[in-house]
């Protein structure tokens, strides 16, 4: 009776590990508590055949359809999606000079800059079929002609939301007040553009991101 008490200790720890991952946004989560799932559903067979518990039967079929809805998304989502050629492009809007407006020093904006391009490298290195337009990556060439005076704030938040126009989705790196900000995230609202806010890049932040860009997927694959 021993060995049975401590594989039934085994299968609710693998159980947990299941839910949680299974119903992860993340495809690979997904897939971790999907072969999770396999083994657990094996290892109550075991149980059930040898010492004849039948009560573990309705669990078995439960849990069985948790693990095979969640094996079957994953699948899509890691599969599909590189085959089907679709790629999701994402406008990443940010602060750069921020709450400090022309009070910001040139150090301030590359700070800025940096910290948003660093955000959408992690994003993209960790979601697959994902671009993300960062306009920190054109800050040295967009701040020289502001400097020079051959562009104004407005003409670069014009042509900023012209090229948000043509991507898939907004998310946007709120990690200080910016009136740039507001403006893309108002055009967004204005033509329906679907908009994802975050303050601090977690785990948490990128489940948010990876069934922000799911869905999307979901609706691109269906247009």
């Amino acid at each position: 009776m021993y060995w049975l008490i401590v594989l039934q200790l085994l299968i609710v720890c693998i159980e947990i590990f299941i839910h949680w991952h299974v119903t992860s946004s993340r495809p690979m989560r997904r897939k971790h508590g999907c072969f999770a799932g396999i083994a657990v559903q094996f290892l109550w067979l075991m149980v059930f055949i040898y010492v004849e518990t039948w009560y573990l039967l309705p669990l078995l079929i439960i849990n069985g359809c948790i693990w095979h809805r969640g094996y079957k998304k994953a699948k899509w989502v890691s599969e599909h999606n590189k085959r089907s050629g679709h790629e999701i492009k994402l406008y990443m809007s940010h602060p750069i000079r921020g709450s400090k407006i022309d009070n910001a020093t040139l150090k301030d904006q590359i700070s800025n800059s940096q910290k948003a391009k660093d955000a959408s490298f992690e994003i993209m290195t960790k979601i697959e079929t994902l671009n993300i337009y960062t306009p920190g990556n054109a800050e040295d060439f967009v701040g020289l002609l502001y400097t020079k005076g051959l562009l104004t704030d407005k003409q670069i938040l014009d042509i900023d939301c012209e090229i948000l126009s043509k991507h898939d989705g907004l998310i946007v790196y709120d990690f200080d007040k910016s009136k740039g900000v507001e403006i893309e995230v108002a055009y967004a609202k204005k033509h329906d553009i679907p908009i994802l806010k975050f303050k601090k890049l977690n785990s948490k932040t990128m489940d948010r991101i990876q069934k922000f860009v799911n869905n999307l997927m979901y609706t691109k694959k269906g247009q």
